[in-house]
């Protein structure tokens, strides 16, 4: 268990995405294997039961296609698309005044499943993209329509 201080740490000293450059580092040296122990690691201190996937969640996944760890990028983008879907789906459910005053949660949310959206597309992961893109295009047309002027 980690305490909201503990999160909100790790979260501002950016933990995740430190791991996440030294694992591209590696993989512009060569060192795949490397990479793939750091961001095994990272996901060993750090899992997503622990401390929600957040804002450089794509980066750990994008690590793990540059790698070749296909398996792992995949497990961690069937994660990541669940929790940002069951967050969008609630956030959608909220009354008017309620959706508008977590607007930035929703943006990132967004933010978040158009880079899963585009890693699965540019790592030719058919499959996953094609649950993922229509779910995107849904929270986003709702966003969208949230956001108009009402009349």
């Amino acid at each position: 268990y980690l305490d909201y201080y503990t999160r909100r740490t790790l979260s501002v000293i950016r933990v995740r995405n430190n791991f996440a450059r030294l694992a591209h580092g590696l993989i512009e040296e060569g060192k795949k294997d490397s990479a793939v122990a750091v961001l095994d690691r990272c996901l060993e201190l750090l899992p997503q039961y622990k401390m929600r996937y957040y804002l450089y969640t794509n980066k750990l996944i994008e690590g793990y296609y540059k790698a070749g760890a296909t398996e792992k990028a995949n497990q961690m983008v069937e994660d990541f698309f669940s929790q940002l879907n069951k967050e969008l789906s609630y956030y959608s459910s909220m009354k008017e005044n309620h959706r508008r005053a977590i607007d930035l949660e929703r943006q990132i949310g967004l933010q978040n499943l158009n880079g899963l959206n585009i890693l699965t597309k540019t790592y030719l992961q058919t499959e996953l993209n094609s649950r993922i893109d229509p779910v995107f295009i849904q929270h986003y047309q709702q966003f969208v329509s949230d956001m108009s002027p009402t009349q």
